[in-house]
């Protein structure tokens, strides 16, 4: 019988921007992999990618 074999816990994707650096925050809005030059942290403890705080912002100009 053949040994079950156990898969290795599975390293952090790689930034969108970045393919070179290791992924350390996700997008709150888009949940895309990003390093942390990437995002930019708002209040409450939520970061967003570039595109993802023009929307955000945008919206907000429109309340």
């Amino acid at each position: 019988m053949a040994k079950a074999q156990h898969k290795e816990k599975p390293e952090n994707p790689a930034c969108r921007n970045h393919s070179d650096q290791e992924a350390t925050h996700r997008c709150d809005n888009c949940k895309k992999p990003y390093c942390k030059k990437c995002v930019r942290e708002q209040g409450h403890d939520r970061v967003f990618c570039a595109e993802c705080e023009l929307r955000v912002a945008g919206f907000l100009n429109l309340i």
